[in-house]
């Protein structure tokens, strides 16, 4: 499956199934500066449905943002994880109880599965098509992965975004997703 944001902004874009565009998800981050972002899975013919996770960005490096999913509001340094201090990677735990990791590589995020390390997803950054065919931001997602669409949406906008926020490296940590 391959899923695209419409708008090149993580935090702000329709999110949609590439292959017939049916819109999966909804990311808005009102006002000019994205402190809160809402995430809402689309239901088809009615809009925008149940809320699935809220972000609340801090505002200081050193303030800590908070993620409300699956009805539990956690820091996001307990959601997404940093296997060791100098890392780029952040680690969670699915609702499946396995624990996951994304890794920013080559101006790309990657999602590995810990106890395996299979490839379950991979973004691929817009391109203004200058030298070459224009794309929109998208992620490829395994298969494998599908069975858990919601983890794999949410914290790839939260780790795609805080590197945007970051360019010097993340600023945040873990989280153990709760399995309501």
């Amino acid at each position: 499956m391959n899923v695209t944001f419409l708008k090149n902004c993580y935090v702000d874009s329709l999110i949609v199934n590439t292959a017939d565009g049916t819109p999966l998800y909804q990311a808005n981050s009102p006002g000019l500066i994205h402190r809160t972002t809402s995430i809402h899975r689309i239901i088809p013919d009615a809009g925008p449905g149940d809320l699935v996770a809220e972000i609340q960005w801090s505002a200081t490096a050193l303030g800590s943002s908070k993620v409300t999913y699956r009805g539990v509001t956690i820091e996001m340094k307990s959601l997404l994880e940093r296997p060791h201090f100098l890392s780029t990677s952040r680690v969670f735990t699915g609702r499946d109880g396995r624990q996951y990791k994304w890794k920013y590589t080559a101006n790309k995020f990657e999602l590995f599965d810990v106890l395996t390390n299979a490839l379950l997803a991979e973004s691929h950054r817009y391109k203004y098509g200058l030298t070459g065919p224009s794309r929109k931001l998208n992620v490829d997602i395994s298969p494998q992965a599908t069975h858990m669409l919601d983890d794999v949406i949410i914290t790839f906008i939260i780790v795609a975004e805080e590197r945007n926020l970051n360019e010097d490296g993340y600023t945040t940590g873990t989280v153990v997703m709760p399995s309501n």
